[in-house]
């Protein structure tokens, strides 16, 4: 994907033209690090969980979750599974099947962040003020209520609005359809629709299974009653951008048709659709994708909403993002010299990844005191990475400046500080631990950067040539970047 569509994209963000949807796959991206967590156990080994939908339908039943994936030979996705499990219930339990589903989100939810980093950046666009929910999760609306809301106002309904849907109360949307156009100034207030309901306030009654999603979809084309005159009209005439909507084929073509109120078959009202996917499309949305003309971002969601959202808040007067101070969401990055050439190369990964870094690129003297912008360097980071290689060996006994770094972390962040700084050994492959009775090292430095302490650093290897990082690993780093500038942690 060329840069230039990204910026075709902020421009018509920009220009109020752009409603988000956004679906499961998102989840999937935030959830996962939590999913892997309750899903560990020796009996659960090699158990293929791929998305949150999956997640929640083991949870809901294990050994039926495991004799379907083997079945299906792991070829399968959480939206099948769910269909799976309703249709093989009796047909008096399948009235219960959301409430245990639910039962089990809320169980799940209360063990994890209920505000993905990634939430809370697409709810500070500001220039988004109508959002389609298109899964029963209900991050969305926490987010909006968190940031999008005067901090000493306790009424936060006041500041936006929600809309839900049900299976047995169909809604439409608040909106001024007598204008001619579509734009985001023409809601009062951000206004969540949540197309499948939300498991917290429908009781069971939001939209699960396949059947769920055939009624809603006829009915929305139908439009009985204009019941839908309002969301139709706002569809028609906006940008509609889908981040994790990975849809099954079918779902796409109906929502598109509703959205767009003609025959799909003029390519001009279905490139006004951008989609954010990253896995292969079934044969059928792959042919109607590349056929229509809708911009496909083959990226995954996460990832590009912290893209949008740094993209949108580094434009000049970009007046889009909500004005956040950032004091303390650099990544410090301590570095011996003769190892330049690997600290710029990690700087450059990170940077590429909208992560900022402080780098000190002044060529300091053995025996320099550490200066206060550096110590306010590392007091304001949300990270400390230390690169650490064998060039280390060559100065046993010899004061350096990145030992000073390294001692003033261990003196200012050691457990007993009650002092929080999130310390990342970053290891070349080729490191050997030899001769490390260093005198001007700290101890607890020395246990911190050389020795495999856990108490206050996390380890991790970067092999050569290259010393490339992770998308795990940057992906980390990113949300707690995010979430410690965020917070002023």
């Amino acid at each position: 994907m060329l840069e230039d569509d990204y910026q075709t994209l902020y421009d018509l963000i920009q220009d109020k033209q752009v409603i988000p949807i956004i679906g499961f796959d998102l989840y999937d991206a935030a959830f996962k690090n939590e999913i892997e967590k309750a899903v560990a156990s020796d009996e659960n080994k090699g158990l293929h969980v791929p998305d949150a939908l999956s997640f929640l339908a083991f949870k809901y039943n294990p050994d039926e979750y495991k004799r379907i994936v083997q079945k299906l030979n792991n070829n399968t996705n959480g939206f099948q599974i769910i269909n799976i499990l309703y249709h093989s219930l009796p047909q008096k339990k399948r009235s219960g099947f959301g409430v245990a589903i639910s039962e089990k989100l809320l169980e799940f939810r209360s063990q994890a962040n209920p505000i993905p980093a990634c939430i809370a950046q697409l709810a500070m666009i500001k220039c988004f003020k109508f959002y389609i929910n298109a899964t029963f999760f209900n991050s969305l609306e926490l987010a909006i209520s968190k940031y999008r809301v005067p901090v000493a106002d306790t009424d936060a309904n006041a500041f936006y609005e929600v809309v839900d849907n049900d299976k047995e109360n169909l809604k439409d949307i608040p909106y001024d359809n007598t204008r001619s156009g579509f734009s985001t100034d023409y809601f009062k207030k951000p206004l969540i629709y949540n197309w499948l309901g939300t498991h917290d306030k429908s009781h069971g009654k939001f939209f699960l299974a396949d059947v769920d999603y055939i009624e809603l979809l006829v009915k929305m084309i139908a439009n009985e009653n204009n019941t839908f005159l309002n969301l139709k009209n706002a569809l028609k005439h906006a940008y509609l951008l889908f981040i994790g909507c990975d849809f099954p084929d079918w779902v796409l073509r109906f929502f598109l048709r509703f959205s767009i109120d003609e025959k799909m078959d003029k390519k001009e009202a279905l490139e006004k659709n951008y989609l954010v996917e990253r896995i292969d499309d079934e044969p059928s949305k792959a042919f109607l994708i590349g056929s229509s003309g809708i911009t496909k971002f083959q990226e995954p969601p996460d990832k590009f909403i912290f893209r949008m959202y740094e993209g949108l808040r580094r434009r000049i007067n970009s007046a889009c993002v909500d004005s956040i101070s950032f004091s303390n969401n650099k990544v410090f990055i301590s570095y011996n010299h003769e190892d330049t050439a690997i600290a710029q190369h990690i700087k450059k990964q990170l940077e590429s990844q909208f992560i900022d870094v402080w780098l000190d690129e002044k060529m300091l003297e053995s025996g320099d005191s550490l200066s206060k912008e550096i110590q306010d360097g590392i007091h304001n980071s949300c990270a400390f990475i230390a690169i650490v290689t064998n060039n280390f060996n060559k100065y046993i006994g010899q004061k350096k400046y990145f030992k000073e770094e390294w001692n003033f972390v261990a003196e200012n962040y050691n457990k007993e500080s009650g002092k929080h700084k999130e310390v990342i050994r970053l290891v070349t492959d080729d490191f050997l631990k030899r001769d490390m009775d260093d005198t001007y090292l700290f101890p607890n430095a020395k246990k911190y950067f050389i020795e495999n302490s856990d108490m206050l650093i996390k380890v991790e290897k970067i092999t050569s040539p290259d010393y490339n990082l992770t998308d795990k690993f940057i992906s980390a780093l990113r949300e707690l970047q995010y979430k410690k500038g965020l917070l002023g942690l």
